[in-house]
């Protein structure tokens, strides 16, 4: 007796192997059907591989890496990868997590608006070829997929993208969110790094410090037992603003970015100067960081600043850390506040 399936027949004559074999190719041709027209539909004739950018499931990506390619050689490679939990840039330095995630969202968010025309196609393929930068993403530690990103359109609303190995780019955007998106995926290693000025987490504080170099030394702020029950290192107890300040003591506290290499000799004229705020703040683990702060006349946006063992000028938003620059005086009331003008 034969037994059929779709177009394929058997014969109970035939070896087991062969109907075995026979009956696998009948269920991959049907699993290639069904990929066809699931994907094909929701009113789009794309390609599926071909635009099929986004990343579904964010959270399994292990590791990115960018590559900026130039007349089809590497010239500059970055590599993004998380270990036990925390990102890491170049396998040296640990990464900004809100700008990995930001990149990440990207990733899910991101849709095809429209594919370039036939014109404008072998342009873009010209383009591609002279400039990109490709995105290899890993999941679970394996390559799954590898993206080129090109340049914004010109209305700066998408960024034309291909899938390597295609020969067909596509523009990008996120619906709903005017702006091109290769500004996320930058080859700026200091970008990508993380700038940590201080953790700010108040149960692992024991006392914290900050000299004013424009105020007399009786205002500078040293506060102890952090961790417990604060207070005014001369024993003075703060008003309600003292809970007000220390409900800012919430984590992370960055700063904004690397500039050495844009101020090749700042640093070491900042180290010979008195800085305009200096932060102590010393761990219930014996540790400490020091942070030194410089204003700029002709930036009062941030201030300049480094910590301290570390040979890296860096700048500080005052939005940021305005808030934590409070002397003295700023806690106290009536007669003990007006005795410290």
């Amino acid at each position: 007796m034969a037994s059929c399936i779709f177009l394929f027949c058997t014969s109970e004559d035939e070896p087991m192997n062969v109907r075995t074999l026979i009956l696998l190719l009948v269920l991959v041709l049907g699993a290639g059907v069904y990929f066809f027209f699931f994907y094909g539909k929701e009113g789009s004739s794309l390609s599926f591989n071909e635009s099929n950018f986004s990343v579904e499931d964010t959270a399994s990506v292990s590791k990115m890496t960018l590559t900026r390619v130039i007349q089809g050689e590497e010239k500059l490679r970055l590599s993004l990868e998380k270990k036990g939990g925390k990102w890491r840039v170049n396998e040296k330095f640990d990464a900004f997590e809100p700008r990995v995630q930001q990149t990440l969202d990207v990733l899910y968010k991101m849709k095809v608006r429209e594919a370039l025309t036939a014109s404008a196609k072998q342009s873009g393929i010209k383009f591609f070829n002279a400039l990109h930068t490709r995105l290899d993403i890993y999941q679970e530690g394996k390559l799954s997929k590898s993206i080129l990103i090109g340049t914004q359109t010109k209305d700066a609303k998408g960024t034309v993208m291909m899938i390597n190995g295609s020969n067909s780019p596509y523009v990008l955007e996120i619906p709903g969110l005017p702006g091109y998106l290769n500004v996320y995926f930058p080859m700026d290693l200091n970008i990508w790094r993380e700038n940590l000025l201080f953790y700010a987490t108040k149960e692992d504080i024991l006392s914290f410090e900050i000299v004013f170099d424009s105020l007399p030394a009786k205002r500078n702020l040293r506060w102890v037992n952090v961790n417990d029950d604060p207070k005014l290192a001369d024993g003075t107890s703060g008003s309600l603003k003292t809970s007000q300040y220390f409900s800012l003591f919430k984590g992370k506290v960055f700063g904004e970015t690397f500039v050495g290499a844009d101020y090749p000799d700042k640093l070491k004229k900042l180290k010979k100067q008195q800085p305009t705020f200096q932060i102590k703040v010393t761990y219930l683990d014996g540790t400490e960081r020091e942070i030194y702060l410089f204003k700029r006349n002709n930036n009062p946006n941030n201030y300049f600043g480094y910590i301290k063992g570390k040979n890296e000028l860096i700048t500080v938003q005052t939005f940021v850390i305005d808030k934590f620059l409070k002397d003295k005086s700023y806690f106290l009331d009536g007669e003990i506040k007006a005795s410290l003008r």
